[in-house]
């Protein structure tokens, strides 16, 4: 069984009125572009400095649903900038 990790991601959750991104706006006293911006590059740390978009999980998923991955087995793979698996 392979599994995959997605760090935070923007789905609905964050984007809908009141969703995450609103909170982090809140939080951080910024529009909400900054506030997502401040809190991957120095809340989470990001390497790659940025929240990750569905796409790049569904990318991994896909590749793992595949032939290509015929002979992948007992894999986790991460797709989180970089960062840590903790928190949102």
């Amino acid at each position: 069984m392979n599994t995959v990790s997605p760090g935070p991601t923007r789905t609905p959750l964050w984007e809908k009125p009141g969703g995450f991104a609103e909170e982090l706006a809140r939080q951080f006293e910024m529009d909400k572009e900054q506030a997502i911006s401040h809190f991957a590059k120095n809340v989470r740390q990001l390497p790659l400095e940025r929240i990750g978009d569905p796409k790049a999980v569904a990318s991994v998923v896909l590749f793992l649903a595949s032939d290509q991955a015929s002979y992948v087995t007992g894999a986790e793979y991460t797709v989180n900038g970089g960062g840590a698996l903790k928190g949102v």
